[in-house]
């Protein structure tokens, strides 16, 4: 079975919202054949159960600024406005002003340039439309949409590094066949990957009582399920005096 701990989910708003409202009591200021856009942003944190695999316990928060997702808006699936942050269309002037018809709306924590990434990716998006001389006033639920992946270390181990930082080393890569993320004792910082995989491929090098110990590989899945967009996993590395093994359990 699998762990389910409470992570924060930041968004552009804590739910989606559809309504519309006239302009000056119905004297619209709009030219012809348009109307107006507001979009709202959050004013409280929105939790969401993210599934996290391989651990014991624990809880994610991600530090995440809800005014600095980019956002665009599309028509029949062509990009008609973007903005490079909600900021920047707050800055624009609201509200937005487009012709009638029907629109769809897109945030997101980031825009992809690499299939893994350092920060957690969150997208959302939400259908609207546009009427003649009338503000649609929209909201979009930002949800998890990365394979998170965390190596935590043993503390029998943590103690070795401690305690003989020449004689115990590690460094330890993950890929999901497309990206690979790496951690050393520079680096723990969890990595992102932006698609979902058919296991997570972990390789290990290991340096014990001084020796540098071949590269082992392991191989990941959630039991007999794939590694999904939204799953968190998190491994650890338990490395004795003369042994080295990955965790795999799940609660």
């Amino acid at each position: 079975m699998k762990s389910i701990i409470c992570a924060i989910l930041f968004g552009v708003a804590a739910s989606v919202i559809m309504g519309c409202s006239d302009i000056d009591g119905g004297n619209s200021s709009f030219p012809e054949g348009t109307g107006g856009f507001n979009l709202r942003l959050p004013e409280t944190e929105k939790e969401v159960d993210i599934p996290v695999i391989y651990t014991k316990a624990g809880e994610i928060a991600f530090d995440l600024q809800a005014e600095t997702f980019p956002i665009s808006i599309s028509e029949g699936g062509n990009v008609v406005k973007k903005f490079e942050s909600f900021t920047a269309l707050i800055d624009s002037g609201t509200p937005v002003v487009l012709p009638v018809g029907k629109y769809t709306v897109k945030a997101s924590s980031f825009i992809p340039t690499d299939k893994v990434s350092e920060k957690p990716y969150f997208e959302g998006s939400s259908d609207f439309e546009i009427e003649e001389s009338v503000v649609s006033n929209t909201s979009v639920l930002c949800i998890f949409k990365s394979v998170g992946v965390e190596l935590r270390l043993s503390k029998r181990f943590e103690e070795l590094l401690s305690e003989e930082p020449a004689n115990y080393d590690y460094k330890v890569t993950v890929s999901n066949e497309q990206a690979t993320w790496s951690f050393d004792k520079k680096s723990m910082k969890p990595g992102y990957f932006i698609e979902g995989c058919s296991r997570l491929i972990v390789k290990v090098v290991v340096k014990m009582n001084g020796q540098t110990y071949p590269e082992r590989t392991w191989y990941f899945k959630n039991g007999e399920e794939t590694p999904q967009i939204g799953e968190y996993y998190i491994i650890t590395l338990d490395a004795g005096r003369s042994e080295v093994k990955m965790s795999s359990h799940k609660l």
